[in-house]
């Protein structure tokens, strides 16, 4: 066989039906394509759910083999793995180079992927991931960017909150890359601790991930008008409202929960189905950081529920104005260190 499968071919050799001339054709072709080996790996996966799906003779199992090259990357192991896609620690093969290659196949998500490509191409702060390199296959596309050390903010706040003085640290860092992103055009929107990564474990080295929801000023919808789509805690009430109606000002509501959480916690706004969550985030105020916590700088309290604002005219003007808020009582902590 000479050319890459199709999704049809594939689901044929699975399900059995090539003739045995065809099937010794495509396990040639599967001995040197990469590619081809993890499309039907992928698809196995899928197929295996289905009722009264036959087992896979041998040949097929051991078609599963990992994907060991993507363009000049060689794949060393996987690191991360999603409903979009796998994340690989890689290796350039030309330059040495060690990366995060995030390969999507899945059709579906590859106009969203497309977005985060190159949007992140054009990002360039020490407060988001770096974009190193992106690459095309017959089945679906790579994305290469810098490999970090540590844990997301999700981790860490599992062991509890932060201290506040940690806060103020996160809150320079995320603010100062929200501002970057914010003057290019683009709003997040996915905003969460899972998109927060503690390079090193430390809050100072933040970088913000996952740019695959971001809404560019381009006159363009991305998104069907009845979808709405973020982290279900962390989405502003407008965005929840009329997901075809967002500004900067959601990623700074997504900002203050964050923030929120980090400080005390737990949540701002809880709810057992995402119905009661929602009505929770559109009707009902957050607790008051003053009765849940101790010892928080009032400046601190009242930046978090500036940004929690329901109507978004009532937040702060930009991300940039927050970061400047931060900054003044970072000074100020500074000057004086027993505050």
């Amino acid at each position: 066989m000479s050319h890459c499968l199709d999704d049809n071919r594939a689901l044929e050799l699975l399900d059995g039906r090539l003739t045995s001339t065809a099937r010794a054709r495509v396990e040639r072709h599967l001995e040197s394509c990469d590619v081809c080996r993890e499309l039907l790996a992928e698809l196995a996966k899928v197929d295996s759910a289905r009722p009264g799906r036959a087992t896979p003779t041998e040949p097929i199992t051991a078609v599963r083999s990992r994907l060991t090259h993507l363009g000049s990357y060689r794949i060393e192991r996987t690191i991360g793995r999603g409903s979009a896609g796998t994340v690989y620690r890689a290796v350039n093969d030309r330059t040495g180079e060690v990366v995060a290659l995030k390969y999507v196949t899945n059709p579906s998500w590859r106009a969203r992927f497309g977005r985060e490509i190159e949007m992140l191409a054009r990002l360039a702060h020490p407060g988001i991931v770096r974009y190193i390199d992106r690459g095309k296959t017959p089945h679906g596309m790579y994305l290469a960017m810098e490999l970090l050390d540590g844990e997301d903010l999700e981790q860490r706040l599992r062991r509890g909150p932060l201290p506040w003085q940690s806060v103020l640290l996160l809150g320079l860092r995320l603010t100062a890359a929200l501002a970057h992103a914010h003057a290019l055009g683009a709003v997040h929107r996915d905003l969460g601790p899972r998109n927060v990564f503690l390079s090193g474990g430390r809050v100072e080295d933040a970088k913000l991930l996952d740019f695959g929801l971001v809404r560019v000023d381009d006159n363009l919808e991305h998104t069907p008008s009845r979808t709405v789509l973020g982290t279900a805690f962390y989405m502003a009430p407008e965005q929840i409202k009329n997901p075809r109606n967002v500004d900067a000002r959601a990623d700074l509501f997504a900002l203050g929960v964050i923030l929120f959480e980090a400080v005390s916690g737990m949540r701002p706004f809880q709810g057992e189905d995402l119905f009661t969550l929602w009505v929770k985030i559109i009707d009902h105020s957050p607790p008051d950081l003053r009765i849940v916590t101790r010892g928080i700088p009032e400046e601190i309290i009242c930046l978090i529920e500036a940004l929690l604002a329901k109507d978004p005219n009532s937040r702060p003007a930009s991300a940039d104005a927050v970061h400047q808020s931060l900054a003044l009582l970072e000074g100020q902590v500074v000057a004086h260190p027993s505050l």
